[in-house]
């Protein structure tokens, strides 16, 4: 879909599935947590570890296990508390995103680059 579309489709949508093989830093995971979608993603995605907390924001199963999929796309199907409590979740947990949180980011991985993890 084209960028502007891409708000409308998260409004209307309830959980966000990223069932890729492969897929080193989705950006679709990141607009869904903004826009307070819950996720169910493979663990191939570079990125999941980071941003989602298994069973708190959204749900991360094992690449290719095609049964815990279709379990975690049921239990949030069938669960719109659960949806509503992870999309929250994932909401507050984006906003924490900034430039200024970007850049003490980037000067904490330098400093342990640098220094160390005593530092």
């Amino acid at each position: 879909k084209n960028a502007s579309e891409i708000p409308t489709f998260l409004g209307i949508s309830d959980v966000m599935l990223i069932t890729s093989e492969y897929d080193p830093s989705p950006k679709a995971l990141n607009e869904a947590m903004i826009s307070g979608l819950p996720s169910i993603v493979s663990s191939a995605i570079g990125t999941a570890g980071d941003l989602l907390k298994h069973d708190r924001n959204g749900l991360i199963y094992p690449v290719g296990n095609t049964d815990l999929l279709g379990n975690y796309m049921k239990v949030l199907a069938r669960d719109p508390q659960k949806r509503a409590l992870f999309g929250k979740a994932a909401m507050a947990d984006a906003s924490a995103w900034s430039p200024k949180a970007n850049a003490e980011g980037i000067v904490q991985a330098l400093d342990y680059c640098f220094s160390g993890p005593e530092s």
